[in-house]
């Protein structure tokens, strides 16, 4: 071998062995870009790749290297080399690297010393595109029946330390199964043609109060607890688990490294099984506020959330319908963007054969389509720089899916939309157009419509939304309102008589009944939340103790079969509740009546009066009951608005602790709600005769006090005047030879007794005020009271015991109603 051949081969040997050694002492560490990580572009055209990590030396004397380069190849790059900056004290580098936004690129970077390349790296798969982030609960994870993979292989998901290729199960959400995000990765790269970045953080069965970060309190836990912390009596907090994974997951992306927040949530916040763990609407929008500010605030970050409806839980299990409302209105006041409705997923779009909570393959697939309609029009206008305002349609729940409007007179249509906005509201052939006003409220009034049990829709079309609702009927409604024993429901722990049989036979579609959520208002409500329900076993006991009221359905049952066309019921009611809250300037009025209103309603029942009772406010009582009617009235623009109300049933008032209450302050109180019959248009139902137990204030035979409101009905409201509609009222008492003569209104076919024996309850006074028990005699449609004790009686009553369940009614069947001779109220002694 030549000198020179020689000296080359040893040459090239020593160069590989220093290039090598040097190689051994200097080790480059990326931390940013990771292989299948995707950046947000900053606009359609591009934006910037984070470069960063650190330069590892062998030993303390192994001399820094003097400089990096990096570059990215491929998919239309240039590949040019740029130099970064090395941080000579701690070996380290952080820089940005423009590039266009497209499919995958390649990424290398070098470690230079005197020009060498002395360690070296490189990353096959960076995306620069789209970043998305999801939140919520199991609809956003991984619960669905299908594990889907993504096709076009440019969607990637962030593990929370990596990124891969975006593959159920979705890594960081719970859940073992498949998810939306394969399918709405695919179609969003179809339609931008760029990479798309998935960070999932959905955890199943969360309520937004354990998103919520600590020192958020809340006074009602959500029914799990295990992410809450009780801070004092009645005070909870998250422990912030949630929150803190959420940031976690967010800051290595960096305060622009994300477009949006998905979030689905609400089926854990909604219509729980204990309702004292179900959440109001407005205590979830503060909440879902509170979260979404905080976070924004947390990271520094702009990026907006968009917030999807929350759907039932399963087929006859609906959400709250405040929930949904409450989600919609961060969409309209700007506090976040809108998100689908998943509602729409049903049948063979749900697990278990259209049964489950969770969505099938078809229904991952189409939730995903949903998103898209929604974010991607939004991003094509954010690369655009158009700053773009959607317009709603907002409406008041009682307009909504199965609701029954009043026939035979003008039905008012209302809500809010954009200032300005023109609407087009269509029913039954009716086409009426109006425009909303600087404030975006507005109103239509459909021409009075037939009664019909045809189902069909009512469409309000804005400028931008259309709201189709389905399954409306026309017949008649009424408001039923009150407290317990008009709230009481078919749900264990109250129950009625029968009734387990009587939901059985519930089974009638043109029966509905809308319950109004529970809950006060300082000051007047602008709508009410609720959900129509069908007359059916699962829909009666749809919302346990706070459901549909059991008397609102026995009486519009009876309508029904009377009238033969749809009755609903809007129930108002809720127990242990006195009068003052249902008048104006009560918080119940405020936020459970005041808002019906102008729903057109026929009439209303009232069954309350016990919480009254209790104070004692028998001698006012006739005062608050008439002024809270005449509100009423003129809130619904009707001076003779049918009012038919429930004479409270017999109970031992005066075994209650406090000894303020006697045996007879039961009976004046029945005396002062008797005392409103005078108002025109009212009627009144007496059920001493059903009761059967004065040691329990809640009678259990609703049927038949929905009855004999439903008599009352016919008559006050529908004007039939061929029925007896009420048991015997007092008119007056006169002498008639040591006795007194009572004569009666509503006697119908005459007098008679429920046991046949004489007329029992009855008791007469003479001047000095003392009364004994007496006899009585039925004179055809009179009764002749007498004792030998009073000779000269000026003074009887009847039924004046708060156990009384007295024996006098007509031969209709309806009892006579307690009465006292003396002028309303009675003479103090």
């Amino acid at each position: 071998m030549k000198f020179s051949s020689l000296f080359f081969v040893l040459a090239f040997v020593a160069a590989t062995f220093l290039h090598s050694q040097e190689a051994a002492e200097v080790k480059l560490v990326l931390t940013s870009p990771l292989e299948h990580q995707v950046f947000q572009r900053t606009s359609a055209q591009g934006g910037k790749i984070l470069v960063a990590g650190r330069i590892h030396l062998a030993s303390k004397e192994t001399q820094t290297p003097e400089a990096l380069r990096v570059r990215v190849t491929g998919e239309g790059s240039e590949g040019k080399w740029v130099n970064l900056v090395i941080d000579s004290q701690v070996a380290a580098f952080r820089g940005e690297l423009e590039a266009p936004a497209g499919g995958w690129y390649g990424f290398e970077a070098e470690v230079l010393r005197a020009g060498k390349a002395v360690a070296k790296t490189a990353v096959a798969h960076v995306g620069m595109g789209e970043v998305f982030v999801i939140a919520g609960q199991s609809n956003a994870g991984n619960y669905g029946e299908e594990k889907l993979v993504a096709k076009t292989g440019k969607v990637a998901a962030f593990t929370g330390s990596s990124w891969q290729p975006a593959n159920d199960p979705q890594p960081g959400a719970g859940g073992n199964g498949g998810s939306f995000l394969p399918a709405f990765g695919d179609a969003m790269v179809e339609k931008f043609g760029v990479p798309i970045g998935l960070v999932s953080t959905a955890a199943g069965g969360t309520s937004v109060r354990e998103w919520l970060p600590p020192g958020v309190r809340f006074s009602n836990p959500p029914t799990v607890t295990g992410r809450t912390v009780v801070v004092g009596r009645g005070a909870y907090e998250s422990d912030g688990a949630l929150y803190a994974n959420l940031l976690s997951r967010l800051r290595p992306l960096g305060r622009e490294g994300f477009r949006a927040v998905l979030w689905h949530q609400g089926e854990s916040d909604a219509n729980q099984a204990d309702p004292s763990r179900t959440l109001p609407g407005d205590a979830y929008r503060t909440f879902l506020e509170t979260l979404m500010a905080s976070a924004q605030r947390d990271l520094g970050s702009k990026a907006p959330w968009f917030v999807a409806q929350t759907s039932y839980h399963v087929p006859g299990d609906e959400c709250s319908p405040d929930i949904r409302l409450a989600q919609r209105m961060t969409w309209e006041n700007a506090t976040a963007l809108e998100g689908p409705d998943t509602d729409t997923l049903t049948g063979d779009h749900r697990e278990r054969g259209g049964q489950g909570v969770h969505l099938s393959g078809k229904g991952q697939r189409e939730h995903a389509r949903l998103w898209v309609e929604k974010v991607a029009p939004w991003v094509e206008a954010t690369l655009a720089g158009k700053v773009v305002k959607k317009s709603y349609v907002r409406l008041s729940p009682l307009f909504s899916e199965g609701m029954i409007l009043q026939r035979d007179r003008p039905v008012p249509v209302w809500g809010k939309a954009s200032a300005g906005e023109e609407l087009v509201v269509e029913f039954a052939g009716q086409k009426k157009t109006t425009k909303a006003d600087a404030t975006g409220s507005w109103k239509v009034i459909l021409d009075p419509l037939a009664a019909s049990a045809e189902s069909r829709d009512l469409v309000i079309r804005g400028r931008e939304e259309t709201r189709q609702i389905g399954g409306v009927l026309v017949g008649e409604v009424w408001l039923a309102s009150g407290q317990s024993n008009m709230h009481w429901t078919f749900s264990p722990g109250q129950t009625v008589a029968r009734n387990e049989e009587e939901l059985a036979a519930a089974n009638d579609p043109i029966v509905r009944q809308f319950t109004v959520k529970k809950g006060g208002a300082a000051a007047p409500a602008e709508q009410v939340a609720g959900i129509w329900h069908r007359a059916s076993r699962n829909d009666l006991l749809t919302g346990g103790t706070s459901g549909d009221s059991a008397l609102a359905y026995f009486f519009a049952r009876e309508l029904k079969a009377a009238l033969g066309v749809p009755v609903g019921m809007i129930n108002a009611s809720v127990g242990g509740t006195p009068i003052e809250q249902w008048s104006p300037g009560g918080g119940l009025y405020h936020a459970m009546v005041h808002p019906v209103a102008p729903f057109p309603i026929r009439g209303a029942i009232w069954y309350q009066g016990e919480s009254n009772c209790m104070k004692p406010d028998g001698p006012k009582y006739t005062q608050l009951q008439n002024g809270m009617i005449e509100a009423w009235r003129k809130h619904w623009g009707d001076p003779v608005l049918p009012f038919l109300f429930v004479q409270i049933a017999p109970y031992r008032y005066s075994s209650r602790p406090g000894g303020t209450l006697t045996t007879a302050t039961l009976p004046e109180f029945w005396m002062a709600q008797t005392a409103t019959l005078t108002l025109p248009q009212t009627g009144m139902v007496v059920i001493t005769d059903i009761t059967g137990n004065p040691g329990d204030i809640h009678p259990r035979n609703k049927q038949d006090v929905g009855k004999r409101l439903a008599l009352q009905a016919m008559a006050k409201a529908y004007g039939k005047t061929d029925l007896v509609h009420s048991g015997p009222i007092f008119r007056e008492a006169k002498p008639e030879g040591g006795a007194l003569r009572v004569s009666f209104d509503h006697t119908g076919g005459g007098l008679i007794t429920a046991d046949g024996k004489a007329p029992s309850h009855l008791e007469i006074a003479g001047a000095d005020g003392t009364f004994v028990v007496a006899t009585g005699t039925i004179e055809g449609n009179s009764l002749i009271v007498r004792s030998d004790a009073v000779p000269a009686p000026v003074a009887v009553r009847y039924a004046w015991h708060e156990e009384a369940m007295p024996n006098l009614k007509n031969r209709e069947g309806l009892p006579a109603a307690p009465f006292h001779s003396e002028k309303w109220p009675l003479k103090q002694p």
